[in-house]
């Protein structure tokens, strides 16, 4: 991106700047995230009748953008991408098998009821004997609610 301003030049007294922004992205986010933003702008001067970037009165801003963190999550739009999943979670306190389970039900049928997860997670985890794993996927199936559009959503509490 690139901007210039122009106000009657050296005559009225004012001068003619130039800003030019520079926005990254994390690519290992598939590039869904920006990582940050540097500015550098500063004033022009005129060489052989035309206006170039002058070197003195140079500023320059940067920022590096953290994550997003969200208050909810959608499970019925989780990304297919298992780090991405990850990533997004990561404030949540939920077990990442957990989170594959219900995007592994999501890619097979819609989701319409939290009985319908509960059921695949509990016919999923049959096998394993443990009971606090069980314990476990009780305490983060908690966390889910029906929203009033009937999507399904984590909702972040502090533990």
């Amino acid at each position: 991106m690139r901007a210039l301003y122009r106000n009657d030049g050296p005559k009225t007294g004012r001068n003619i700047l130039y800003m030019t922004a520079t926005i990254s992205y994390r690519s290992e986010y598939k590039g869904q995230f920006v990582k940050k933003i540097k500015v550098v702008g500063g004033n022009m001067k005129v060489v052989k009748d035309r206006w170039k970037p002058s070197t003195k009165n140079k500023l320059t801003w940067s920022k590096t953008v953290p994550l997003p963190e969200a208050e909810y999550i959608y499970v019925n739009s989780l990304p297919s991408d298992a780090n991405l999943r990850k990533e997004i979670f990561r404030n949540f306190n939920i077990d990442n098998k957990l989170i594959d389970l219900i995007y592994e039900l999501s890619t097979k049928e819609e989701i319409k009821s939290i009985n319908q997860i509960i059921g695949f997670i509990k016919q999923r985890t049959s096998s394993k004997k443990s009971r606090g794993y069980k314990m476990l996927v009780n305490r983060y199936i908690k966390q889910l609610t029906q929203s009033g559009d009937g999507k399904f959503k984590f909702e972040r509490r502090n533990n």
